[in-house]
């Protein structure tokens, strides 16, 4: 068999109903014959295994892996970019679905980008993925933003299928942290985006299932997907600062010390305005904005202004990042 262009690395728990929609999906892609598919067996209870045999035994370009005990989606992920020979790696999620084109569109976005590292589309909201109806069930349009690495401090926007290099793993050795359950993607991207160039395509690349009764994992677990999003928001946050001059940063807080002078009624009819007619243009919300603000003016050494910004919202029981953010300011102006 030829070396192939993408892996598409698929995990699957408890996705019987699913699988078959999955693979039969990317069978159909226009380029399959150009595509490895891995799958990893994270442990399921169900008979997903039976029904990957069928699809083994009629195709050479398909791997099947399983392990006897569940583990995190990224560490599945893991298990299978180790294993993969593509020049590209993907990810399959079961219960999402492709445009027939997509995987050629962005493989040949990296191969005539040798700049860019990883590349994502925008995607059609669906509320059911059988293929001979799919398009009758959209119920919405996730036109996702141009890449900005200023607005991946306050929002993971690149959607469940992108596409970026293997080299990123083999050469640079950028895993996805296994210790993430739903925002593993979103922390993966922000340490490829402190080195490499990511960009977006404005084509619609597939559909996203969105469960009418919150199955989706990020729905299940709401407070543990707001905690892991502020874990990866407190990291890559400063660090994207620190990566801006002197000069930059200096104007950055000063503008953004302008939009916080807007009236709250105001700024949140800005941003209901935006999110619904302007989908690919991001407004932060005002919490997320303060907290940006105070850790620019933390790294210019301005700890109290910082800290009376933050406990503005001390009483906002939604501000958890603030919240946060007050301890930490606390705890390091005490220590330096």
């Amino acid at each position: 068999m030829k070396k192939p262009l993408v892996s598409v690395i698929i995990s699957t728990y408890n996705s019987e109903n699913f699988i078959v929609g999955r693979l039969e999906d990317l069978i159909e892609q226009t380029i399959f014959e150009d595509i490895e598919l891995i799958i990893v067996n994270s442990g399921s209870l169900q008979d997903e295994e039976n029904k990957i045999k069928l699809f083994l035994e009629k195709y050479g370009n398909i791997k099947y892996y399983r392990t006897n005990e569940r583990e995190t989606i990224y560490r599945a992920w893991n298990r299978a970019i180790k294993i993969a020979s593509g020049e590209y790696i993907t990810n399959g999620n079961t219960d999402d679905r492709l445009v027939s084109n997509a995987l050629e569109m962005l493989s040949t976005y990296l191969t005539n980008n040798e700049d860019v590292a990883l590349v994502y589309g925008n995607q059609y909201i669906v509320k059911s993925v059988d293929k001979a109806s799919i398009k009758e069930n959209i119920i919405d349009e996730y036109i996702t933003p141009d890449y900005s690495s200023f607005q991946l401090c306050y929002q993971y926007f690149a959607g469940s299928q992108s596409m970026w290099r293997s080299s990123l793993h083999f050469q640079e050795n950028i895993w996805f942290d296994d210790s993430y359950e739903v925002a593993g993607d979103y922390e993966f991207i922000t340490r490829v985006a402190l080195k490499h160039k990511i960009s977006h395509i404005n084509e619609f690349v597939g559909y996203y299932y969105k469960s009418t009764n919150n199955t989706n994992k990020e729905f299940q677990n709401t407070s543990q997907t707001i905690n892991e999003t502020i874990k990866i928001q407190e990291v890559y946050t400063p660090l994207y600062i620190k990566s801006l001059s002197k000069e930059d940063r200096k104007t950055l807080v000063l503008r953004l010390l302008l939009l916080l002078e807007i009236p709250r009624k105001l700024y949140g009819l800005i941003k209901k305005i935006c999110d619904c007619h302007y989908k690919r243009k991001i407004v932060p919300t005002r919490i997320y904005l303060t907290f940006i603000i105070s850790v620019l003016l933390e790294n210019e050494g301005n700890y109290q202004k910082a800290l009376r910004l933050c406990k503005k919202y001390e009483n906002n029981d939604s501000a958890i990042i603030l919240h946060r953010r007050i301890k930490n300011l606390i705890k390091n102006n005490h220590e330096r």
